[in-house]
């Protein structure tokens, strides 16, 4: 007799989703989370295999609004920061569909726009491709929004010839003379 090994393997395909959060205060350390999926051709969730699908989400800047990224942790990056660049490796253990991959955003009590990078996908593993069936670029590169928290007010107080400018941010407020108006 003839014996046929029916292949029942489906091939996973390995997406991510942006992702959106507050940007949080000075010196706060946040991370902001985008689910990483592994789904069938159908765009089903599919279970990850025996040893699970790895990845590597790379963090960089984007246009327009770009965030700006660094290379050091937010406690020791200067205040002009807004998110970590280092490459993650994000694993879907066997038998899940997705996991997270997480990116230290760097906060701040700057008012500002609200701030934009992506997130890239590359290096799958365990025999899963990156995308959509059709369309590998599709689903590969995920925008993390970094929503603006913060706000600025300014108050001009004019008191005889004298004027002062209060500038209230979130944490602080500073004052400056400004010059006379006749």
């Amino acid at each position: 007799g003839t014996l046929t090994i029916q292949n029942d393997d489906t091939q996973g395909y390995v997406t991510i989703a942006d992702a959106a959060m507050a940007e949080g205060s000075s010196g706060a350390n946040t991370n902001l989370a985008f689910t990483v999926s592994l789904k069938d051709a159908s765009g089903n969730n599919l279970n990850a295999p025996t040893g699970g699908v790895q990845v590597t989400a790379t963090p960089s800047d984007s246009s327009p609004q770009s965030a700006t990224g660094t290379t050091q942790a937010c406690s020791s990056a200067s205040s002009t920061r807004d998110y970590t660049t280092t490459a993650i490796t994000v694993t879907i253990p066997a038998g899940s569909s997705s996991a997270t991959a997480s990116v230290p955003v760097c906060g701040d009590t700057v008012a500002e726009s609200n701030e934009t990078f992506r997130v890239t996908l590359t290096a799958p593993t365990n025999n899963a491709l990156l995308g959509v069936p059709g369309n590998a670029s599709t689903g590969t590169i995920a925008v993390g929004t970094i929503r603006n928290d913060d706000t600025s007010l300014t108050v001009a107080v004019k008191g005889g010839t004298d004027r002062k400018s209060t500038r209230l941010n979130s944490s602080h407020v500073s004052e400056s003379r400004m010059p006379s108006s006749a």
